[in-house]
């Protein structure tokens, strides 16, 4: 049992390794993906998570005191990247146009097995879901050329839709239950390089893409 549950532990911090290889954050995973015309090579990328975030929400049913499991690393905390990555799917489905996302299918996939993680949390956990974290703000996105909506047209739409504030809610729960903060949703200060990189990409554009 115990040699079970620690090689689980280990799998929630792969996940979330992986998802951190992708760019961590949610505007940094979609500055990765950028090419200049769309983000359609999340395709494959999203594809690759799909058994672990499955795999993830079967765990935590078959092993309830994994939610005991805290990783101090962010960029291994399961709850912060998970959370990471659907307020990324947020952005895609709420402010993205159709033409550049990833398909629709691969996005749907990948928000189905994240809702079915979220829905173990009020299964074997005790979620308290009291308070909806702020916008993402998406000018590092414009900044880099990706056409997302206005700021004040993607808080309207999250706004306005109770099954995203509920996510969102549940999201803020699954990630201050993990003994983090949001704003460690947001960022990952091991990855400094990436930060270097984000921030001259905001100030001189993207790059030349051919």
């Amino acid at each position: 049992m115990a040699f079970s549950l620690t090689q689980v532990a280990s799998e929630t911090r792969r996940l979330a390794a992986e998802i951190s290889g992708l760019g961590g954050t949610p505007c940094v995973m979609l500055l990765n993906s950028w090419n200049g015309r769309d983000l359609k090579s999340m395709n494959t990328r999203i594809d690759n998570l799909l058994s672990s975030l499955c795999g993830q929400a079967q765990s935590h049913i078959c092993y309830p005191s994994l939610y005991n499991y805290h990783s101090f690393d962010t960029s291994g905390s399961g709850p912060c990247r998970l959370a990471a990555l659907d307020e990324m799917l947020t952005i895609l489905l709420c402010a993205c146009p159709v033409d550049i996302r990833p398909d629709y299918l691969c996005i749907i996939a990948a928000r189905n097995s994240i809702t079915y993680y979220l829905e173990t949390l009020r299964t074997v956990h005790i979620v308290d879901g009291n308070k909806v974290p702020p916008p993402i703000n998406l000018d590092p996105l414009r900044k880099a050329g990706i056409p997302v909506v206005a700021q004040h047209i993607y808080e309207a739409e999250i706004s306005k839709n109770k099954e995203i504030l509920d996510r969102r809610s549940s999201l803020w729960a699954m990630v201050k239950s993990g003994g983090h903060t949001w704003e460690q949703v947001l960022t990952m200060p091991k990855f400094k390089a990436d930060l270097e990189r984000y921030k001259a990409l905001a100030e001189d554009g993207p790059p030349n893409c051919v």
